[in-house]
């Protein structure tokens, strides 16, 4: 068992590796290796706690330092984050670290405090470690280069801006290149839910199918609620709303199988945010009634969610109360878009005078964290929202930009709002960005751009980012080739038609 069981588990033979270990426990047998095979089997299976406590039964008899051991307590770790019981991983993982023999042994160690301290929040800690990897990785390790794209979007979520969206879609190349089932699903669920928020739903729909897939074949049960979850929230976004309550319905189911709070809390989220996508306002509010989570992010989510579908019902004092719970409770992206659309429901219909405030307030943190689909909740949960952000100049462009990635153009017709030329990709862009979209057209780069408008190229950078998100492409070829397409559309339909000189 000892040397067949990285190979036993990275091939799915699970049946094999739990033959082994009843056999084992029938005949008697302490060896610490039984336990450790055991406590991977109960990780799979979603049972955390089981396995973090058969995984320190084996480090009682283990010494400190031995090959074994060092396996033993990153078991324990990775079970109790998993269970999200941060503090108990996040000193696990410090243990591990303090003992590590070699260099790689402690980076491996660093790797699973980083997603404590991400989760837990501890910011100025979780910032200078991730620095510290960055610097450790090597560009040609794969594994390590997706783990680093999975703890920078974790840590961004949590921090309070998604900026590494576009540097982990590029990643993405690469998880095919990892053997490691555990990095693979953990990258894929972290950009799952970075893309759902993103409001890139296509993309991920196919992310969490692909999550999916690999956590039913290499039977990763843990991974299943989440990767249900993802794929709901793809769904949801893109109004497929049937399929997404079925799947956040076998997520909820599996997750309460597992005994998992965190995995059912968040699928629980989902849920919420999907009723609200329909306008179900009152089945929101019935459903909001949650224990608390074990995670700043989370607890502040459902606060926030349970604010803002209290707001679409009219009870604004509570759901301001709400929200403020939310805003105290963590820094995370959803928190800070969900407190924004309450107090802007809660200007519009509650007689603020500084409504057009709070609704330019609402885009800005949709714009700072790039968390657009709880802007796309909101305003299917309340439409007059969305009529308001429509119909006022200084929100208009953003506003489209933002119903274009939700595709709620029907939703705006209903609304009485006339719907943008879809073919001319510059409305939606803000005056700089046409600028740059025009020099980026013309084949110029970001230098010559940034030398022409006399700003940095790191600013054209990201101008040139919010270009593409906007007109739905990913390549500065793509947006050139857009462009003499509709140059052409329009040149063709100025032509007068055809006359037969004969007539």
């Amino acid at each position: 068992l000892t040397e067949a069981l990285d190979e036993l588990l990275d091939t799915a033979r699970l049946t094999t590796v739990d033959a082994l270990v009843r056999r084992a426990n029938a005949l008697g047998l302490g060896e610490p290796i039984f336990a450790v095979a055991d406590a991977e089997l109960r990780l799979r299976e979603g049972r955390s706690l089981i396995a973090q406590t058969l995984a320190e039964k084996a480090l009682r008899r283990l010494e400190i330092g031995a090959p074994l051991w060092f396996r033993a307590v990153l078991l324990a770790g990775t079970s109790a984050h998993v269970g999200s019981r941060e503090e108990v991983a996040l000193e696990l993982f410090r243990r591990a670290e303090r003992s590590a023999i070699d260099p790689r042994d402690a980076r491996e160690a660093k790797w699973g405090r980083m997603m404590c301290l991400a989760e837990l929040e501890h910011d100025a800690e979780a910032r200078a470690l991730l620095a510290e990897l960055c610097a450790e990785v090597s560009p040609d390790d794969p594994r390590d280069l997706v783990r680093l794209a999975t703890r920078t979007l974790g840590y961004e979520l949590r921090a309070g801006r998604i900026k590494s969206i576009h540097g982990a879609l590029e990643t993405l190349q690469l998880v095919d290149l990892v053997p490691d089932a555990f990095v693979r699903t953990s990258f894929r669920a972290m950009l799952s839910v970075a893309l759902v928020l993103t409001a890139d739903y296509k993309m991920a729909q196919e992310v969490a199918g692909d999550l999916l897939h690999d956590a039913e074949t290499h039977r990763l049960d843990f991974a299943m609620p989440y990767a249900l979850t993802a794929a709901a929230g793809a769904e949801a976004g893109l109004q497929n709303f049937s399929l997404a309550e079925r799947l956040i319905g076998t997520a909820l189911e599996m997750a309460a199988a597992q005994g998992n709070l965190q995995a059912r809390l968040n699928a629980a989220a989902a849920r919420l945010r999907i009723l609200l996508g329909q306008g179900r306002v009152d089945e929101a509010c019935a459903e909001a009634l949650l224990p608390p989570a074990p995670v700043p992010s989370l607890q502040g989510e459902l606060l926030g969610l349970r604010g803002l579908a209290v707001a679409c019902s009219g009870r604004f004092e509570e759901a301001i109360a709400l929200s403020d719970r939310a805003a105290q409770s963590t820094r995370a992206v959803e928190t800070k878009v969900l407190v924004a659309a309450t107090v802007a429901i809660k200007a519009l219909h509650g007689g603020d005078p500084d409504v057009g405030e709070s609704l330019r307030a609402l885009l800005a943190a949709a714009e700072s964290t790039q968390a657009f689909d709880l802007v796309v909740t909101a305003y299917r949960a309340c439409p007059d929202l969305l009529g308001v952000l429509l119909r006022t100049t200084r929100t208009r462009d953003q506003a489209w930009s933002i119903v274009k990635k939700g595709k709620d153009d029907e939703l705006a017709r209903l609304l009485g709002v006339p719907v943008p030329n879809r073919h001319d990709p510059r409305l939606l862009l803000s005056v700089r960005e046409k600028e740059i979209y025009d020099l980026i057209c013309q084949g110029l780069s970001n230098r010559q751009i940034a030398s022409m408008l006399f700003i940095s190229g790191a600013t054209v950078k990201v101008h040139a980012h919010h270009i593409f998100d906007k007109t739905g492409v990913r390549s500065r070829s793509a947006l050139a080739l857009n462009a003499a397409r509709e140059q052409l559309r329009q040149a063709t339909s100025a032509i007068p038609p055809f006359e037969d000189a004969s007539s």
